[in-house]
């Protein structure tokens, strides 16, 4: 979003070689096996170094996060993904998803909710394969994750959140099935819009009663922008919570405080520039604390910030490259 791997300027003094990036992502590709179908995908570190023997493989998987943030990470630095396991990946999906219609983020066994619903429907979407995942099943969970106030919780009967909340909204944009599911439902697209725009304070919240904190300008912000419904926000005062909560070491905080400095984490800091982007917000120099960075400006001395492609939560501009078929890293600084 900022331009950052734009700029040879950027990439030569930080020493960052794109190349070795990539590299060191495809070490944490786990290969699908026979007698292990469901591990295809990228783990989340080296934790378990470069283990290849059969033995270790009930070890050795791929985690469903781990593999969507893999995938975006390889797109965002210019890789075609010609050397991923796509077929293993999505005959893996086949084997995480439960009878509910949620999704385990591991073969070998582990909780299951919405998040890994979405990072399955990106992970189908991004490989346009659809292979590994019941759709029918899938929407059928989220339907019963709604909750009484018209948002939507991590698991059926559970708290309205809006994490939550987005992946359900992204998982049926995704899937093809926003419209029929929301507009099929006694209202639930009005409800869910309502308590979306009801969690602003300044910033957003992410429950009923919670502190403001900006990385929900992203979960809920961005539901309302998949739902065409962002301009209900005020979007002045929301920027200005969001742009407040910027670090004088950089980045972004989570919670801002007049009385006391709060340190910046890339979490929070990713989200709020993701809001700053879909939002067309336009960022002023002297807005933005940049420690050096060379960031492209406008001939006013603005900032403008690179689209991001909302509902799969990464740069547009690579995404439609990819899509494409013009993406070569070899090519790309």
């Amino acid at each position: 979003m900022l331009g950052f791997f734009d700029s040879p300027e950027n990439l030569i003094r930080y020493s960052v070689d794109t190349h070795e990036i990539i590299e060191w992502i495809y070490t944490l590709q786990t290969l699908s096996h026979a007698n292990e179908p469901g591990i295809a995908g990228f783990k989340g570190g080296t934790f378990l170094g470069n283990v290849q023997k059969d033995e270790f493989l009930y070890y050795n998987q791929g985690h469903l996060a781990m593999t969507y943030s893999a995938l975006c990470t390889l797109i965002t630095l210019g890789d075609d993904l010609e050397r991923v396991d796509k077929k293993g990946i999505v005959k893996g999906l086949q084997c995480l998803q439960k009878d509910d219609g949620s999704f385990s983020s591991l073969h070998l066994g582990s909780e299951n909710d919405l998040r890994f619903v979405y990072c399955a429907c990106a992970i189908s979407h991004i490989l346009n394969d659809w292979s590994g995942v019941d759709i029918d099943r899938a929407v059928q969970y989220i339907q019963a994750c709604r909750t009484w106030d018209g948002a939507i919780s991590l698991i059926p009967g559970q708290e309205s959140h809006g994490g939550s909340t987005f992946c359900g909204v992204a998982s049926l944009n995704l899937m093809g099935r926003l419209k029929q599911v929301l507009d099929d439902h006694d209202n639930w697209r009005n409800e869910l819009v309502q308590w979306c725009v009801s969690r602003q304070i300044e910033g957003m919240q992410g429950r009923t009663n919670k502190l403001e904190d900006t990385c929900y300008s992203f979960w809920i912000g961005g539901t309302l922008k998949i739902l065409n419904c962002d301009h209900l926000l005020d979007q002045k005062l929301l920027r200005a919570f969001v742009t407040d909560c910027q670090s004088d070491m950089g980045g972004f905080s989570k919670l801002r405080d007049p009385g006391r400095s709060y340190y910046p984490d890339l979490l929070h800091s990713f989200y709020s520039l993701s809001w700053l982007s879909f939002s067309h917000t336009t960022i002023h120099e002297d807005d933005v604390i940049n420690n050096g960075v060379h960031l492209g400006s406008n001939a006013n001395g603005s900032l403008t910030l690179h689209p991001l492609n909302c509902t799969l939560g990464m740069s547009s501009r690579r995404i439609d490259m990819y899509r494409k078929g013009i993406l070569n890293s070899s090519q790309i600084t």
